[in-house]
C-alpha cells in the first residue's frame, strides 16, 4: 500500500458545488492511482454558517459521485480542544506569544490605513518579547482578555514547491504575526487546518487556489511544531463560459442535483476532471478505470478552468451510448420510470435510443414510444410531412402492406416499404423519394422526426402497433 494520504475538507456551509466536488475527485483519483488513502473532514468551526443540512447535502453528493473515503469522517470541531492545546505548545515553544492589545484600537488603525489605502500590519512590539513566565501570569490573570499568535520571522522567506504552480516564495516582510486563537477561544482556520491535517496524516493538501494565501502560514506552523511540512497543491478557479467566477447564472448548481437532471455519475466524473486537468492526448470520453489509470498531478494545469454545461450533457449523452440497457434501466429509475418490467422489449428500446439522448429522461421518454402510443407529434414535422395530400393514402397502403406480412422482420419490412415506393413511381410516371413514406412513418410511429432507424424501430414497435399508428389521422 502507498503511504499517500490525501483529504477533501469542506465547510458544510451549502451544498457541494462544483469547485468543491473537482476538488474532492483530485484528491480521490490521486488517492485511487498511488493506491493510498482518500479522508474526508467536515470543517465546522464556523457554527453559525454550518448546518446538519449542509452536512448531509455534501455527503449525499460525494455518495452519488462514489467517492467515498477510506476512513473515518473527521469533524473538525470535535478537535476543539486539540487545537487549543497546541496554541499554548506553540506558545511554550516560543513560536507564539498572547497578544494583550485592543481590539478596538487595531480595528481603528485598520480603517484609517484602509482608508489611506495602506495595508494594515499588527504591531506586536510590545508583546512578542515578553518572557514566557510573564505571559503566563498574565494570562492567567485575565482571562479572555488575550488572543494567540504566531510569532513570524523576523527576515528571510517560506517557499514550497506547489505541484501545481511550482516554486512560491513568500517574504516574512509580506506576513504579520497572525491570530492562531481568538480572545474567546477559538481557533483560527489555519491553525486547526494544521493540526487537523497531522492528526490524520495527510501527505498531500491539494485545495483550491483561493488557499495560496494561507499556505505560508500553514508552513510556519509546521516548521514551528517540527512536523513533517507536507505537498501543497493549489488548483485554479473554475469561470463560467464568459470567464466570469462560476455562479448559478451559468448552470451551477449543488452536485446531487446534477442527478435530478438526468446525468449520470460516471459523466460527471469525466466532466470534472476534465477542468483543469488532461490526459495529455485529444480524449475526452473516459470510464472512471480510464481516469484513475491516466491521472497524474503533473498534468494538472495552473489556468483557470471553464464551465461549460452543453459540453457535460455531450458528455452525458457519450457515457449513456456506451452503457449497457440493464444499467441504464436501473439508472433511469427501472420499473417506476418504464413502467414495466426490464424484458426484451425494453432492452431492445433502450438500445436504440441510447446513442441519441444526452439526458436519462430523454432515454425513458423516447423509449416508452416502443410500446405506449405517441400522444404528441412534433408540430414542425407534422406541418412538413403532412401537407402532401397522399400522406394517408401512402400510410393507408403500407398499414395494409405490413399486415400482410407472414413474417415481421427488419428486411420484410422495408421490402414492402420499397416496393410502394416503385410502385407509386410507376403509376405516376414521376420519380418518388423513399423519404416521403419513411418520414411521416416515422412520426406516427414515435411523434418525432428523427429517431433510430425505422425498420429496427418497426420490428420493435411490433406488426399491431404499427398498423394501428399508422392508420391514426393528425392535422397540422
Amino acid at each position: 500500500m502507498s503511504d499517500v494520504r490525501v483529504r477533501f475538507a469542506p465547510s458544510p456551509t451549502g451544498y457541494l458545488h462544483v469547485g468543491g466536488a473537482r476538488t474532492a475527485l483530485f484528491n480521490w483519483l490521486w488517492a485511487r492511482r498511488t493506491g493510498g488513502k482518500f479522508l474526508l473532514r467536515i470543517e465546522d468551526t464556523d457554527q453559525q454558517r454550518s448546518t446538519p443540512e449542509a452536512v448531509e447535502a455534501i455527503l449525499v453528493g460525494m455518495k452519488w459521485l462514489g467517492m467515498e473515503p477510506n476512513e473515518p469522517i473527521v469533524y473538525q470541531m470535535a478537535r476543539h480542544q486539540e487545537h487549543k492545546e497546541l496554541c499554548l505548545e506553540l506558545i511554550e515553544r516560543g513560536a507564539a506569544y498572547a497578544d494583550f492589545s485592543d481590539p478596538a484600537v487595531e480595528a481603528a488603525k485598520r480603517e484609517t490605513l484602509q482608508a489611506e489605502k495602506k495595508q494594515y500590519k499588527f504591531d506586536g512590539s510590545a508583546y512578542r518579547n515578553v518572557p514566557l513566565a510573564e505571559q503566563k501570569v498574565r494570562m492567567a490573570a485575565e482571562p479572555g482578555q488575550y488572543a494567540i499568535r504566531l510569532r513570524i520571522p523576523d527576515s528571510g522567506a517560506t517557499s514550497w514547491k506547489d505541484v501545481v504552480h511550482g516554486e512560491i516564495v513568500v517574504n516574512h516582510s509580506e506576513l504579520d504575526d497572525f491570530i492562531i486563537l481568538r480572545r474567546d477561544g477559538s481557533p483560527i482556520y489555519n491553525l486547526a487546518v494544521v493540526s487537523d491535517d497531522h492528526f490524520q496524516r495527510v501527505t498531500l493538501i491539494l485545495r483550491g487556489d483561493d488557499h495560496i494565501s494561507n499556505t505560508p502560514k500553514q508552513i510556519l506552523i509546521y516548521q514551528a511544531m517540527g512536523w513533517d511540512v507536507p505537498q501543497f497543491g493549489h488548483l485554479p478557479m473554475i469561470l463560467g463560459p464568459d470567464k466570469v467566477k462560476l455562479s448559478k447564472r451559468h448552470g451551477a448548481t449543488a452536485v446531487g442535483d446534477y442527478g435530478d437532471m438526468g446525468l449520470l455519475p460516471e459523466a460527471m466524473i469525466n466532466f470534472l476532471a476534465l477542468l483543469g486537468w488532461s490526459p495529455g492526448d485529444d480524449t475526452e470520453v473516459m470510464s472512471q478505470e480510464e481516469l484513475i489509470k491516466r491521472f497524474a498531478l503533473e498534468r494538472i494545469m495552473p489556468k483557470a478552468a471553464v464551465f461549460d454545461l452543453q459540453k457535460l450533457f455531450w458528455l452525458n449523452g457519450q457515457h449513456i451510448g456506451k452503457s449497457e440497457p440493464a444499467f441504464l434501466f436501473e439508472k433511469c429509475g427501472g420499473v417506476n420510470a418504464f413502467h414495466r418490467e426490464l424484458d426484451d422489449t425494453v432492452t431492445t428500446a433502450i438500445y436504440l435510443w441510447k446513442t441519441r439522448v444526452r439526458k436519462l429522461d430523454e432515454l425513458v421518454t423516447a423509449a416508452k414510444v416502443v410500446w405506449e402510443d405517441p400522444v404528441e407529434f412534433e408540430a414542425e414535422g407534422v406541418k412538413k410531412q403532412f401537407s402532401d395530400a397522399k400522406v394517408y393514402e401512402r400510410m393507408t397502403n403500407l398499414s395494409d402492406a405490413f399486415s400482410e406480412l407472414t413474417e415481421f422482420t427488419h428486411e420484410s419490412t422495408e421490402g414492402v416499404l420499397r416496393q410502394l415506393v416503385e410502385a407509386e413511381t410507376a403509376a405516376t410516371g414521376e420519380k418518388v423519394a423513399a423519404g416521403k413514406y419513411i418520414h411521416p412513418c416515422r412520426l406516427l410511429l414515435t411523434g418525432r422526426t428523427v429517431g433510430p432507424g425505422l425498420f429496427e424501430l418497426v420490428v420493435a414497435i411490433g406488426r399491431d402497433a404499427c398498423i394501428r399508428r399508422l392508420r391514426k389521422r393528425i392535422t397540422n
